[in-house]
């Protein structure tokens, strides 16, 4: 018998290690999408927002066009991204303290499957709007990403990374809705 095949380090050793190997490989690009920082200040922009077609937890076909006329502050997040799993109380209370008809709070949920984020959400008692994307058709690669859209529907601020604290969103939202 060879001196590796004794070590267990042959050929057909290699076809152990590939099952974990694959799943250790999966874990990790699950984990890269999940952003595990304080996020850092926003990026300025001016563009046009998405404007895609969503479902919500009611099967209702939203899109932020629906929104015209109000600032949205707009999150991307995931029930396995624990700096989501942070910020969402922080988007419900600017949602109960500020959500007017000229302020909205959207979240969308990338990745889940409905029922999983249904059943979170109620748990919770969360009541800003969820919009579902479990295809992770939105293309985000990092969640949480929040955006602020103004109310001609352009992107004006992004962050990338959590979780925010209210008073850094607060800060930054007070010249949107003046």
């Amino acid at each position: 018998m060879e001196k590796a095949d004794r070590l267990g380090v042959g050929i057909s050793s290699g076809y152990r290690i590939l099952p974990v190997l694959l799943v250790t490989i999966a874990i990790l690009l699950f984990l890269l999408r999940c952003s595990f920082g304080i996020a850092a200040n926003p990026t300025q922009l001016e563009e046009p927002a998405p404007d895609g077609a969503l479902f919500d937890l009611n099967n209702r076909q939203l899109r932020l066009s629906d929104y015209r006329g109000q600032v949205v502050l707009l999150n991307y997040w995931s029930l396995g991204c624990g700096a989501c799993m942070e910020e969402l109380p922080t988007l419900e209370r600017l949602s109960k303290e500020h959500g007017s008809q000229d302020f909205a709070v959207v979240t969308v949920n990338v990745g889940d499957e409905a029922q999983d984020v249904e059943r979170f959400i109620n748990k919770e008692g969360y009541t800003f709007t969820v919009l579902l994307d479990p295809g992770m058709e939105t293309n985000i690669r990092v969640v949480p990403t929040t955006y602020v859209v103004d109310q001609q529907n352009t992107l004006r601020l992004r962050w990338v990374g959590g979780p925010l604290t209210y008073q850094a969103i607060l800060t930054e939202l007070e010249s949107y809705l003046e």
